[in-house]
């Protein structure tokens, strides 16, 4: 269900706020103009239009100006600010006549997106970069460079599990969990990505399982770049304990369906 909107008693526009009776200062003030006056809803028109003209008629000095504007980006910094005029605007229909005013005013030098280099700026539509960029680029996001180095992947969806210790972790496919589930039901103590360690071509590994000096490392389907970076990792790190759970020692060894 929508926002129940108000209908202002000068201009007769809808409007969301918490005004009670008009959707602007400029209405506000010839409200309460006419309510001292008692005056009708006819005159209350007319100085609405004679106030609006009278404002739309005057020169305001550059002086002037610069300081509207500078008071005026000041008030936009206000957080309270902006969202009561984001309420307040918020369901008002804008007139296909002023779309056009407004798509005029930011037409050429006077947008400030528009400038003389943005203007000279060839397009860059079906481009595509050298190798040599192409390496720059690589070298300046790769290794301690890149933000998310030492860092594991984020799980979006993964499986839920509790273990028997009451830890909830997120799991990144069902042959973990299986794996979990096994420990848990021969009382064996184990972590999950407790430890990263850093490779020799600047990269990371994180192992899935650690169970007091061993380290399983749970892989389903054997992409090349992921058993490369696995085989990379136990040649450099040859005097830990690891162990590859693969579809074979799962059914063979552990005697789990799959």
């Amino acid at each position: 269900m929508g926002k129940k909107h108000n209908i202002c008693v000068i201009c007769n526009l809808p409007y969301y706020g918490q005004g009670k009776y008009c959707c602007s200062i400029k209405c506000k003030s010839v409200y309460q103009i006419g309510k001292k006056l008692n005056i009708t809803d006819e005159h209350r028109k007319m100085l609405s239009e004679k106030a609006t003209k009278q404002f739309k008629n005057k020169k305001i000095s550059q002086e002037h100006k610069d300081k509207i504007g500078k008071s005026s980006k000041l008030r936009w910094t206000d957080k309270e600010y902006k969202d009561k005029m984001r309420i307040n605007h918020l369901g008002r229909e804008v007139t296909q006549e002023t779309r056009n005013k407004i798509s005029v005013t930011q037409k050429g030098r006077k947008n400030p997106w528009v400038t003389e280099y943005n203007k000279n700026r060839p397009k860059v539509s079906g481009w595509h970069h050298t190798k040599e960029s192409k390496k720059k680029i690589s070298e300046g996001v790769s290794g301690v460079k890149n933000g998310q180095y030492g860092k594991t992947p984020p799980i979006v969806k993964g499986v839920k599990f509790i273990d028997r210790k009451g830890r909830l972790f997120k799991f990144r496919s069902k042959w973990e969990e299986k794996l979990a589930i096994y420990f848990d039901k021969n009382n064996i103590d184990w972590d999950y990505e407790k430890i990263t360690y850093k490779l020799n071509d600047d990269s990371t590994y994180t192992p899935d399982f650690f169970v007091k000096d061993m380290i399983y490392e749970v892989k389903g389907y054997p992409y090349k770049r992921s058993i490369e970076k696995f085989n990379l990792f136990r040649e450099e790190y040859s005097h830990l304990k690891i162990t590859l759970a693969n579809r074979q020692y799962f059914t063979k060894t552990l005697k789990i369906k799959l």
